[in-house]
C-alpha cells in the first residue's frame, strides 16, 4: 500500500475543490457532503492507470440539490 504524501493531500484537496467548483457553477448544491463520503481510488485498484497518483470520487450525491 502506498503512503499518502504531502503531494497526494494536495492533489486530492485540489480535486475536491475542483468537483464543488464545479458544481457550483452549474448552480448544484451537496446537503449531505463529508469526509465518509469521498473514496480515493488509486493505480493498484484500477489496472488502466499508469501512475500511482490518486483519483477521488464524490458518493451519495443523492441529496444534491439544484438552486437558483
Amino acid at each position: 500500500m502506498k503512503t499518502i504524501t504531502e503531494k497526494d493531500i494536495r492533489s486530492i484537496i485540489q480535486q475536491i475543490l475542483s468537483v464543488l467548483s464545479y458544481l457550483h457553477e452549474k448552480s448544484i448544491v451537496l446537503k449531505n457532503f463529508k469526509l465518509d463520503n469521498i473514496m480515493l481510488e488509486t493505480a493498484g485498484m484500477n489496472s488502466a492507470k499508469v501512475n500511482n497518483d490518486f483519483n477521488i470520487k464524490i458518493v451519495d450525491i443523492n441529496e444534491a440539490e439544484h438552486y437558483k
